[in-house]
């Protein structure tokens, strides 16, 4: 029972994360930079836009990864919440999952 609870646990973590959309905000970020780059290496722009754009930029790339640190978490909790609830039912003990889990064996 210990390996199917960790299966479902699993389950609910990559069906999160994709739910949560982190892989697109994680590709949002990776253009923003890209973006960034650009305008610095952009002749055409005078020092005050490059500035502003590359502000406008941290502040993006910040709310990107504060998105996705939060959205981790989530996934995370839920995976979690699933163990627990496996417990609560009588079914395993959380630490057997975890330890499974969190062993390469």
């Amino acid at each position: 029972m210990i390996y199917a609870v960790a299966a479902l646990a699993i389950a609910v973590f990559m069906i999160a994360f994709f739910q949560l959309r982190i892989i697109a905000i994680a590709k949002s970020a990776i253009n923003t930079s890209r973006e960034a780059s650009l305008s610095l290496r952009n002749p055409d722009l005078g020092d005050e836009h490059r500035e502003q754009a590359l502000q406008k930029a941290s502040l993006s790339l910040l709310g990107n990864f504060i998105s996705i640190t939060l959205r981790g978490a989530l996934a995370i909790a839920l995976s979690y919440l699933t163990i627990l609830a496996a417990e609560m039912a009588g079914l395993v003990r959380s630490e057997d999952v975890i330890t499974l889990l969190s062993t390469w064996e």
